[in-house]
């Protein structure tokens, strides 16, 4: 039987040859400006647009099916966006001043949004009458799904990479 390599053991041999060392600089500000336009961000309100419109429009096609379905279908649209929006709010608000005030800041807020969540769908049972489960869970998933749209929209536009120049990294090959 084969023995396993320590879990301390290097992947390749001490004396390889092909090792590779990153020497990292900062940015310069114009080199920092070149690289923005490469990564844009998607806004928080922008997703919450984006969910709402998706949401409604199914919702009106659910209708279109089956009149029935409307109140439920909303009701599901309602619970991703008014849960998503209290968290937007904050974190849009946030004033951390530290990466770990800001991860607090984020865990909280998402555990918010959960709790906002579960309370809207219990209140669903009072609130929707004659609830349609199946019609709400699925406008629900589908308003989730919608970040991914939101990020497939915002992804860089193909351009020409800027020379290696521009960037801080050069490697070097041993």
């Amino acid at each position: 039987m084969p023995s396993c390599p320590a879990p301390h053991a290097a992947p390749y041999p001490a004396d390889s040859n092909d090792s590779v060392v990153v020497d990292a600089k900062p940015l310069s500000f114009a080199q920092a400006q070149q690289l923005r336009p490469l990564h844009r961000l998607a806004s928080p309100w922008v997703v919450l647009k984006w969910q709402a419109l998706v949401g409604l429009f199914l919702s009106v096609a659910l209708a279109a099916w089956d009149s029935s379905t409307l109140g439920s279908a909303l009701y599901g649209v309602a619970v991703v966006v008014v849960s998503a929006m209290v968290t937007a709010r904050a974190m849009t608000q946030s004033s951390a001043k530290t990466p770990a005030q800001a991860l607090l800041s984020f865990m909280v807020w998402e555990l918010t949004k959960i709790v906002v969540a579960i309370t809207l769908l219990v209140a669903a049972a009072v609130a929707v009458p004659g609830v349609q489960w199946p019609v709400l869970l699925l406008t629900m998933i589908v308003c989730l799904k919608v970040n991914w749209l939101v990020l497939l929209m915002h992804r860089p536009a193909p351009t020409q990479p800027p020379s290696r120049s521009t960037y801080p990294l050069q490697q070097h090959v041993r």
